[in-house]
């Protein structure tokens, strides 16, 4: 699988940041993460339409393929209230679905 090294992009930088944390979590359960929502559209913009992204909320979400997975990628992060599957990393709200 190809991967997009959004990391040299500055106004994609803090997304980078924390996928980079959320995946590195993933790789230690196994568990294959997709990036979802204003995250994922700001990363197709900037590299398939060539604009710069405008984004309304710096949050991101990433999907995985089970409850058990989300279980798993989740046991180490701080949960925020508001629902079940939200999550700070680094101190960015990051969604887990």
């Amino acid at each position: 699988m190809n991967y997009l090294d959004a990391s040299t992009e500055t106004e994609l930088g803090a997304v980078a940041t924390v996928l980079q944390a959320v995946q590195n979590r993933a790789r230690t359960c196994w568990v294959d993460i997709m990036v979802v929502g204003a995250a994922a559209r700001a990363i197709l913009i900037r590299h398939v339409v060539g604009s710069p992204p405008q984004r309304a909320t710096r949050d991101s979400a990433v999907a995985v393929n089970s409850w058990s997975e989300v279980a798993c990628l989740t046991s180490s992060m701080d949960p925020t209230p508001g629902g079940a599957h939200h999550f700070l990393v680094l101190g960015i709200e990051v969604d887990v679905i």
